[in-house]
């Protein structure tokens, strides 16, 4: 069965704002998600299935239906039983890793997992609890939801959850709105034809956000590396007495007599560690 093409990212219209964010939460991950609110029938669903031609890492729906363990993953109990291992069978959450997490109709979606998501996305770890076994688990990824208003809002703990909001409403400029219906009735007659012609300015689109995004990636791995190069030099009681420097030299420069008693603690420790 031949896949349907999805329609360009750069051929829709009148979602301007949405666009920019949603470019903006692929680069840089550590935004906080994204939510969309609009009506129904606005084009959220299409933008995004358009913005997952936008990107080589992986991207995962979930059903407002979903289960727990299909969503965070199970563990092999028979296997931890027998060979002390523990397995995981990845859920949806793991295999979004260092991709993307998608939710339509976010609202609909069980509150409670709803925040759980939220909460590992912000942390990049859950530990998974199941018959009385555990196993931490690692996973980066970005939260991208889309709700219609009209059938319910997010509590503000879950709305607070989100880094970037954006609301989309009717579009009522009458050019636009011909020229998106030119677009689509282009598109449902030739989709192949349609796509050719906006291939280009996708590809240019695609190219410059994963290349931001590895640019990113490859600056916070070297950040990391150099961090833990310093830690491996000044090891022991080393970094105890250079934190304890740093934190005295503040207390005394700003008069904070907490803070300086904190920082002569530490220097002691370094001095019976040392």
């Amino acid at each position: 069965m031949m896949k349907r093409n999805n329609f360009p990212f750069s051929a829709v219209l009148g979602l301007n704002h949405a666009k920019t964010a949603i470019l903006v939460v692929l680069v840089n991950p550590r935004a906080g998600g994204l939510l969309i609110s609009g009506p129904q029938g606005i084009g959220k669903s299409t933008l995004m299935r358009s913005t997952q031609e936008l990107i080589e890492r992986p991207w995962r729906d979930i059903p407002v239906s979903v289960t727990e363990d299909r969503l965070f993953g199970t563990i092999d109990t028979e296997k931890a039983i027998y060979s002390g291992q523990k397995k995981l069978y990845p859920g949806i959450i793991n295999e979004a890793d260092q991709g993307v997490l998608y939710l339509d109709d976010a609202n609909l979606l069980r509150e409670d997992l709803l925040d759980s998501i939220l909460n590992i996305a912000e942390v990049g770890a859950y530990q998974l609890e199941r018959d009385g076994l555990s196993l931490r688990c690692d996973t980066s990824f970005t939260v991208i939801a889309a709700i219609n208003p009209e059938s319910g809002m997010l509590s503000g703990a879950c709305l607070d959850q989100f880094g970037l909001f954006v609301n989309v409403d009717n579009i009522h400029d009458e050019n636009t709105r011909v020229e998106i219906l030119k677009r689509t009735i282009s598109f449902e007659k030739d989709c192949a034809s349609f796509c050719k012609l906006w291939k280009l300015e996708n590809e240019k689109i695609k190219k410059q956000n994963e290349g931001k995004f590895m640019s990113r990636k490859n600056s916070i791995n070297t950040m990391k590396n150099k961090i833990k190069e310093m830690y491996d030099f000044f090891s022991g009681s080393d970094i105890c007495f250079i934190i304890g420097c740093v934190i005295a030299g503040v207390a005394i420069y700003f008069d904070y007599k907490l803070l300086g008693v904190i920082g002569l603690c530490i220097l002691l420790l370094a001095r019976v560690t040392g």
